[in-house]
């Protein structure tokens, strides 16, 4: 028997709706549009299925998959990725966030571009390329270099931490390379170090303040302050002392010509054997330690310098 062909182009059905054919064997099956026009399905041994006219050695090829008028739709959604993109998912068999993280802990992935996310984690080691992380502005805020130093605030660091500006310290103890608590803060701004202080320059009190005599009182602020007497009196005693802590250094000088006197035992001062102490003017001064213990200022030196 030879070829099986219509007398006519385009013009007979094989079977109807009603009467069809059961089976359809053959080695190649070609069903192709217009005359001349490329094979629109192809089916060959070996169950390869070829709609477009592509190539026939795959088991399903598409040719011209992500046109408008053709291609391969899921559930009438025309697929517009191209293979290498749907290769990326290749071996995926679980949801493709946990194989992408699988395959990113192995690959050792570095990250380029930028992150709208609102938090970055992670969960393992960061390695910048660059030296610097910006802020929203592009301004660099945090700097790394080879040596491990750190700048804060847009600096090259010439030190382990270098900062360009002001610190501030959440808790209230910066501590040694032990751990130990080395230097510790309050909230009334008060430092204590745990050991010794070594000063290499100066230790400078700054200049004094005017602190006025009322009731026979003063508050200090500092460790050196003049005094005034209250009103115009040009002269008054000094009998308590107020706002020391303890081991508090304090010296006080008189404000101008005016006699300060300060009262043995009379409040919280406990001034030598000598007695009471006039502070007459400015040249003369009066030196004084705080004692939590027994609650009074006690005097550790004076001077008579005169006028």
């Amino acid at each position: 028997m030879g070829a099986f062909q219509p007398s006519d182009d385009e013009t007979h059905d094989l079977g109807t709706t009603s009467a069809r054919w059961q089976n359809v064997h053959a080695d190649k099956l070609v069903i192709s549009g217009a005359a001349n026009d490329a094979s629109t399905l192809t089916s060959t041994l070996g169950g390869h299925l070829t709609i477009g006219g592509a190539g026939e050695n795959q088991i399903l090829n598409i040719a011209s998959h992500d046109t408008v008028d053709g291609g391969l739709q899921l559930a009438g959604t025309l697929v517009t990725a191209s293979a290498a993109e749907l290769n990326f998912v290749d071996g995926v068999t679980s949801a493709i966030q946990t194989q992408l993280d699988a395959k990113a802990a192995l690959a050792g992935p570095t990250f380029t571009g930028t992150s709208e996310a609102d938090n970055l984690t992670v969960t393992g080691n960061l390695k910048l390329s660059g030296h610097t992380i910006q802020n929203s502005e592009g301004e660099s805020t945090l700097t790394l270099d080879t040596d491990q130093k750190v700048g804060v605030g847009g600096v090259a660091p010439s030190h382990m931490l270098d900062v360009n500006g002001d610190i501030r310290v959440r808790g209230n103890v910066i501590r040694n390379s032990e751990g130990e608590a080395t230097i510790s803060m309050d909230a009334d701004q008060h430092v204590t170090t745990a050991a010794n202080l070594t000063v290499g320059g100066k230790t400078v009190l700054g200049a004094p303040t005017t602190l006025t005599i009322s009731n026979g009182a003063v508050t200090v602020t500092k460790s050196y302050h003049m005094i005034s007497p209250e009103g115009d009196a040009g002269a008054d005693d000094l009998i308590t002392i107020n706002g020391g802590v303890d081991g508090m250094i304090l010296i006080l000088q008189a404000a101008g010509n005016d006699a300060i006197t300060l009262k043995h035992n009379s409040g919280n001062l406990k001034l030598a054997a000598s007695g009471d102490f006039s502070l007459t003017n400015t040249a003369e001064t009066i030196q004084l330690i705080y004692n939590d213990t027994i609650d009074h200022w006690c005097e550790i030196s004076r001077s008579s310098n005169g006028s």
